[in-house]
């Protein structure tokens, strides 16, 4: 992530050709942004410098001998001081003044020099207003076709603004209306250097470098001419930059950068306050690794003369993202970009900074941003394919990387990023070897060590054994699995059961019970015995009430799928249920009951619930039917039709609903004060044998009644 900003678009915005300048004065320069500079005499730029002086001992005594080491030592931090003091000397801070009006040239047509003036106010007003400007430098160019400062001033706005095809054709026609002008020539071989950059970031370096020798040889024939031509002089010390960016031998690249800034200090000598040339100078330093100076030059110098330097601004962020701070390199960055909106540099910057940092989204707006003014710049598609992996979009990524291998066939490691990717993160080996083997024939034709492609390939066949292995482990397991998943199903589905019998009972018994609560309740006054049940009764029913919740533990166990752990709960309960049911059936004299009617069987809680209360209603019966009608009218409610004569069926009609006609009508008025009190009268038949001698030996023939009543419960 080292995108420069090399080619700064105004050093001087009113550079005319030697001619013109020896005719125009100061103050129109000065509105015309050749200001005045006035020295304020700051030599802060790497710190004072000092000065060693020998002092004689006052008491005459001998001066110790220094070593070599010491003496080498020395004459070191003196060179060092030497090239600090020279470094501040022509990095003096210096102030703007502007002439309070602006006087015009002669020679040069009056409204083209005020389009023009026009123009420059566009340029430095906050924000700067480029379309403006051109604009204005447009106009100035037609009202005087010879104004050749129109013509470079538009052409650097169309650089700025990254119209450099434009800006080509702009220095172009002010080269032919001028041959012999070496500016002319200069601004030319420097929209030369900045397309060969732009050819080398897309991958074309057969382009790069036939540009970047037509930039040269312009340079060469008029500096051979016009040694102190300043404009050559800078694009001369941008070429050798770009050479050192371009170097991989350390050696190599810092004798590019020594020659870089002899161009660098020739432009200073002649104009010390010009920003391209300061600029360049902070890149020297920041490519020599003193990012302290580079970034005392960027801030104090550069940003001092023109406070709007796009360029300055990013590189400024750059030397702050190599100090290690980071946000102040992405203010700096996007102050690049609030300037100037074309400055890709600072968005390329920028937009690597957040993909470092994993925010996609801000970074694929930068990228896409680019994209749609450069399509072909690799490094942005190669960004844009980053955020897209790291946004889980492969296809897109993928195709993204496939993409700028396509436009810059030396970017093979695209191939072997896909392969990893496929290998690693997606696990699919298939489409590992593939990419894998594609590298290979790649770098083959390339002519490159292509070793690691092939480990990759064997690496990928192997874990595709592996997987295939694990795989039919991982079905058979999953068989098992659902094996188990099956029986414990069909066992938590059992034990269900299970409990939903026992609450089922317990609410069987507990309604039961409290039927018979609420139907012995009026009889317990003069009967202790039934007052004892009521009483057992009613803890009973109490004691039921705990199996509503008595499976919660158990159910929550199955629900986790602790099925086994759930049992031994279950048994514990229906082992305490148990005794619960115990009790109940001798508190609702079930078993005895039964023992009369089946000989034994205990019948399900549904059954033995309404027995009771029907043997206490038979009890209470008003009139004293014969022990042999009991048995027909048993028969009448079970079958019907078959059980008894047609005659007595209304009788055992009339006895249920009406009593009263059951009986003689002087008896009828004993069976209404039966009716009132029906408890005491069903108990005294019970204890008085000669009342009823046969109801001992008679509860049976009243069973039968039990089933014709139990739907209504």
């Amino acid at each position: 992530m080292a995108c420069f900003s090399t080619f700064e678009l105004f050093p001087i915005l009113s550079g005319c050709n030697t001619s013109q300048e020896r005719s125009m004065n100061v103050s129109f320069r000065a509105f015309s942004s050749f200001v005045v500079l006035a020295v304020v005499a700051v030599l802060a730029a790497c710190g004072p410098t000092t000065t060693q002086q020998t002092v004689e001992d006052p008491l005459g005594g001998d001066q110790p001998v220094l070593t070599e080491e010491e003496i080498k030592a020395q004459k070191e931090r003196e060179a060092e001081e030497a090239r600090r003091a020279a470094l501040a000397k022509t990095l003096e801070m210096r102030k703007v003044v502007v002439a309070e009006k602006p006087e015009f040239v002669p020679g040069v047509e009056i409204e083209a020099q005020k389009s023009f003036r026009d123009g420059v106010i566009s340029v430095y007003q906050a924000p700067p207003d480029y379309s403006a400007a051109a604009s204005s430098f447009e106009q100035a160019a037609g009202k005087d076709k010879n104004f050749l400062e129109a013509y470079f001033n538009l052409g650097m706005v169309y650089e700025r603004t990254g119209r450099n095809e434009e800006a080509l054709s702009i220095y172009q026609k002010a080269l032919d209306a001028n041959p012999e002008s070496g500016s002319a020539k200069g601004y030319v071989g420097k929209v030369y250097l900045a397309k060969a950059r732009d050819a080398y970031l897309t991958g074309d370096t057969a382009k790069g470098a036939e540009l970047e020798g037509k930039a040269k040889g312009l340079f060469d024939e008029v500096i051979a001419r016009d040694p102190d031509n300043v404009e050559v002089n800078n694009a001369l010390a941008l070429y050798w930059l770009m050479k050192a960016r371009g170097e991989n031998d350390r050696a190599r690249q810092l004798d590019a950068l020594t020659t870089c800034e002899d161009f660098v200090q020739n432009v200073l000598t002649l104009q010390p306050g010009n920003v391209v040339a300061l600029n360049t100078r902070g890149l020297v330093y920041l490519l020599k690794g003193e990012l302290q100076i580079a970034r005392w030059i960027f801030e104090n110098k550069v940003l001092t003369l023109d406070k709007y330097s796009t360029e300055a601004f990013n590189n400024l962020g750059l030397t702050y993202y190599q100090l290690g701070d980071t946000p102040k390199a992405v203010v700096n960055f996007q102050r690049a970009i609030a300037v100037n909106q074309e400055n890709l540099e600072a968005r390329l910057n920028l937009a690597a900074i957040f993909l470092n940092y994993l925010n996609y989204a801000a970074a694929r707006e930068q990228y896409e941003y680019i994209l749609a003014e450069r399509p072909e710049l690799v490094e942005a598609v190669v960004g844009l394919g980053s955020c897209k992996v790291g946004m889980q979009e492969f296809d897109d990524g993928f195709a993204l990387y496939k993409r700028a291998f396509e436009l810059d066939p030396g970017r093979i490691d695209l191939l072997l990023r896909i392969a990893r990717i496929y290998q690693v993160k997606l696990v699919d080996f298939a489409k590992a070897t593939s990419s894998y083997e594609e590298f290979v024939a790649a770098g083959t034709k390339l002519g490159i060590d292509v070793s690691e492609g092939q480990k990759g390939i064997e690496q990928a066949k192997k874990m595709a054994e592996q997987m295939k292995k694990m795989e039919e482990e991982m079905a058979k397991a999953e068989e098992e699995a659902k094996k188990v998943e099956e029986e414990m199903k069909a066992k938590a589905a059992a034990l269900e059961k299970r409990m939903k019998k026992v609450e089922s009972q317990a609410s069987d018994y507990r309604k039961q019970l409290e039927a018979f609560i609420a139907e012995s309740t009026p009889k317990a006054a003069k009967d202790a015995a039934l007052k004892k049940r009521i009483g057992a009764a009613k803890k009973l029913a109490g004691e039921l009430v705990q199996y509503d919740a008595a499976f919660k533990e158990p159910r929550e166990y199955i629900g986790m799928g602790m099925v086994a752990d759930s049992e031994p709960m279950i048994d514990a309960v229906e082992n305490k249920f148990k005794a619960h049911e115990a009790t109940a059936i001798d508190v609702l004299e079930i078993k005895k009951v039964q023992k009369v009617e089946e000989g034994g069987t205990t019948p399900p809680p549904g059954d033995k619930k309404e027995e009771a209360p029907k043997v206490e209603e038979k009890k209470e019966a008003p009139a004293p039917t014969p022990p042999v009608e009991a048995p027909k009218a048993e028969e009448k409610k079970e079958e019907p039709a078959p059980a008894a004569p047609p005659a007595e069926a209304p009788k055992a009609e009339e006895k249920k609903e009406e009593p009263a006609p059951a009986a003689p009508p002087a008896e009828a008025p004993k069976a209404e004060e039966k009716k009132e009190e029906p408890a005491p009268k069903a108990e005294d038949k019970k204890e008085e044998p000669a009342a009823a001698p046969a109801v001992p030996a008679e509860p049976a023939p009243a069973e039968p009644v039990t089933p014709d009543v139990e739907p209504q419960g």
